[in-house]
């Protein structure tokens, strides 16, 4: 487990921040698989926040993610083809993401499973809205910039039981930018089947 206190400064969290006032949210997905064994995204009782991505994003804040993908693939050794586009998940009051791990869903995916997981959260949240980690009983409250990032396979590539982790539900608006990072290139996957 990671966690980075001001990884990212106040002004760039509120360069997003600002970009988001005009972007298009959407009911958060939960990523699973059905009994065909496809890899399905829906809709559950169990996360009840709102996501929007890169897509729907400035050109100063899409250039300020690729300079922060270029931070993270030299701080976790790893290449920058390999980050998924960044999500940003909004949570209101009462809004939570019940237990749950970020992999183990993708194996079969062409540019195969995620092994890391980075948040960074664009807003503070002084009480309620924290990441709990249960099994290590650690809790990180939201903090404008603060970086988490852990792994989420262990070193036999089975997943980590001990990543399983909780969005509690915040008290007011708590803002967090994500992405994961694949053990494979997305530069490799022809454009028709990337996710």
């Amino acid at each position: 487990m990671t966690c980075v206190e001001d990884f990212l400064d106040a002004d760039e969290c509120a360069r997003i921040s600002d970009d988001l006032r005009h972007t298009y949210w959407w009911d958060s997905p939960v990523v699973h698989r059905d009994r065909q064994n496809r890899l399905v995204s829906t809709h559950s009782i169990g996360r009840t926040s709102s996501t929007t991505d890169e897509t729907w994003l400035g050109e100063d804040s899409c250039e300020l993610l690729r300079a922060i993908e270029q931070r993270l693939a030299s701080d976790f050794d790893v290449p920058v083809d390999h980050f998924e586009p960044w999500q940003v998940a909004r949570y209101r009051a009462g809004e939570r993401f019940e237990e749950h791990h970020d992999s183990g869903f993708f194996g079969g995916d062409p540019w195969g499973e995620r092994i890391i997981s980075v948040l960074i959260y664009l807003s503070d949240s002084p009480s309620g809205g924290s990441t709990y980690f249960p099994a290590l009983k650690q809790r990180f409250q939201p903090v404008t910039g603060r970086l988490l990032a852990w792994p989420d396979l262990l070193p036999d590539g089975s997943l980590d039981p001990r990543m399983r982790h909780v969005a509690c539900p915040a008290r007011r608006v708590k803002t967090i930018l994500s992405t994961w990072v694949r053990e494979l290139s997305r530069e490799r996957v022809p454009s028709e089947e990337r996710n």
